[in-house]
């Protein structure tokens, strides 16, 4: 079993190892693109994979589909390499049923029977190969003993209807699972608990801590703007008793709690200035810092036109250098988070690509609203 600390730390390690894995294998490299994980172009020239590939591409060689189906799953009682290659076998059912050639489907059906129910039988797969294995024979798999990963990941691919109640009960399973994930998993299933897992995520109406990563909590920095509509600025009061207010934010501390009030209901163990072990004469302080993504949010302010864009940039550098430089922190990810007074939109763009050329994982510019900015 993996040792992480929460959800998220569980998905960066099946990225790295997915990621270290790539190139060993032409099928599951094939299906990884297929899922979305990577980019990777794969090639093949051998009748089965290069098929397989064609599939998880949503293409067809009728040519060579005809010819696969035409060759004996043993070679003298010695089963050939596709035998028990329920990725692979996925993959041409995939370039089938992309040909929508009645003809071909049915020699499809047909040759891969002839072999993959004597395979199942044997007991060599596990419970999600089973299952894998069952849906590429059009074989009923709506069962609870099913592999809820396999369910999801075939739900989430439209390639299998899960009624409300047994995708309700495979998401709970597959928490499960997720959790528990075992290291020598083998790596199409690491795909696929990757893939299940943000499909899962991005349903939630509310995403818990755990299922949070970088990608997440920038998006939500970078919306915050949208928020900003309803800023409290009163020009007269709202009723007769009262009196006008204006929510000032007149310095970086005023961002910092800003951002600490919206990421604390999502972040329980969010911390603000947090300091860290001196570094001769200076005595660096993280701004925010996320636990659950450690993850540090450098937060600067830009009030008018002498704070200079050049300037919050050296600064950045700065803090990042004396922030790698802490055994603690040193592998956190770190966010740039400036608030510009100015609305200078013209120069937001050059100064993320340099805050990026600094090595931040994230830079996030967000203008204050109009009716409190200096003319």
């Amino acid at each position: 079993m993996v040792s992480v600390n929460n959800n998220y730390h569980i998905k960066e390690y099946l990225k790295e190892k997915l990621n270290q894995s790539m190139g060993m294998n032409d099928i599951v490299d094939a299906f990884v693109r297929y899922l979305g994980l990577s980019t990777q172009e794969v090639f093949n020239n051998t009748d089965f994979y290069e098929c397989a590939i064609n599939g998880f591409n949503g293409l067809y060689n009728q040519e060579k589909l005809g010819r696969l189906f035409k060759c004996a799953a043993e070679f003298d009682g010695v089963p050939m390499p596709w035998y028990y290659d329920v990725i692979g076998l996925l993959g041409i059912k995939l370039a089938v049923i992309a040909s929508k050639n009645d003809i071909l489907i049915k020699s499809f059906n047909h040759w891969v029977r002839s072999f993959l129910e004597v395979a199942i039988k044997k007991e060599k797969f596990d419970s999600s190969e089973y299952t894998l294995a069952k849906f590429v024979l059009d074989d009923n798999i709506s069962s609870k003993n099913a592999s809820p990963v396999v369910l999801l990941l075939l739900h989430y691919k439209g390639l299998y209807k899960l009624s409300p109640d047994l995708k309700e009960y495979c998401i709970e399973k597959f928490w499960d699972i997720y959790a528990r994930v075992e290291e020598n998993s083998s790596i199409w299933l690491v795909a696929a608990l990757i893939y299940v897992f943000d499909n899962i995520s991005k349903e939630q109406a509310t995403v818990p801590a755990n299922n949070w990563n970088l990608e997440n909590l920038i998006s939500f920095l970078e919306n915050i703007s949208v928020g900003l509509n309803c800023w409290t600025w009163e020009e007269k009061p709202k009723t007769k008793t009262s009196t006008a207010v204006k929510w000032l934010i007149e310095n970086e501390y005023h961002v910092q709690n800003l951002l600490y009030l919206l990421l604390a209901p999502i972040f329980p163990r969010i911390q603000k200035e947090v300091n860290l072990p001196p570094q001769g004469h200076k005595n660096p302080r993280v701004d925010i810092y996320i636990p659950e993504l450690q993850l540090i949010i450098e937060v600067k302010y830009r009030k008018d036109k002498a704070k200079k864009f050049a300037d919050i940039t050296e600064e950045l550098a700065a803090d990042k250098a004396l922030y790698t430089s802490s055994e603690e922190y040193k592998n956190c990810k770190l966010v740039a988070f400036l608030w510009d007074n100015l609305a200078s939109t013209e120069e937001y763009q050059k100064f993320k690509n340099g805050i990026n050329g600094l090595k931040y994982d994230g830079c996030v510019v967000i203008s204050s609203p109009s009716c409190m900015r200096i003319s």
